[in-house]
């Protein structure tokens, strides 16, 4: 069966993933922070769904972190056919009001670390001679015009990166 890989997976959403796709029968790759709260769902879903769940605690805020998933995607027998980036938070107070640390923290687990995952599983895909499905909101880019985005991790973007888009000039989207 295919793997899945799942961060932010200790706790709400990312855990009920989790369950659900262990109920399908994906094995998983549980990513999150809190070790004890990841083994014992890993433990929960291998005795009721009888799948494979590798755990893997790294915060994602912390460069070491996003390296260890990096390297753990690089190290599997078999790249994830499935990424749900569910890792994430957000600063619920006014920008100014707010230490800049707090700010970069959520950058960095917010932005560079789905960059770098999915700069990982490109790089993965492309050694494999593989292909990822993926899909994102449209709905985080705001208004603002393509040229603006800093980084689009659209479907688009992933079918560049297996090359379902040769030929297209750089920069434009395909599909």
């Amino acid at each position: 069966m295919s793997e899945a890989l799942i961060t932010g997976a200790s706790s709400g959403l990312g855990a009920e993933f989790a369950r659900q796709l262990a109920q399908q029968g994906w094995n998983l790759i549980l990513v999150a922070r809190r070790k004890d709260a990841l083994q014992a769902i890993a433990d929960e879903l291998s005795e009721a769904y009888g799948v494979d769940v590798h755990v893997l605690a790294a915060d994602l805020a912390e460069i070491h972190g996003r390296e260890a998933v990096a390297s753990m995607i690089a190290g599997r027998p078999v790249c994830p056919r499935l990424v749900i980036n569910n890792a994430g938070f957000s600063i619920p107070a006014a920008f100014a009001s707010q230490p800049w640390e707090n700010h970069q923290g959520m950058i960095d687990v917010n932005i560079t670390a789905m960059t770098q995952l999915s700069h990982a599983l490109a790089k993965r895909i492309q050694e494999d001679h593989d292909r990822m499905d993926g899909a994102a909101s449209r709905g985080g880019r705001g208004s603002a015009p393509p040229r603006w985005w800093a980084v689009d991790l659209s479907s688009s973007h992933t079918r560049r990166t297996t090359g379902d888009c040769a030929g297209r000039r750089p920069g434009r989207a395909c599909g």
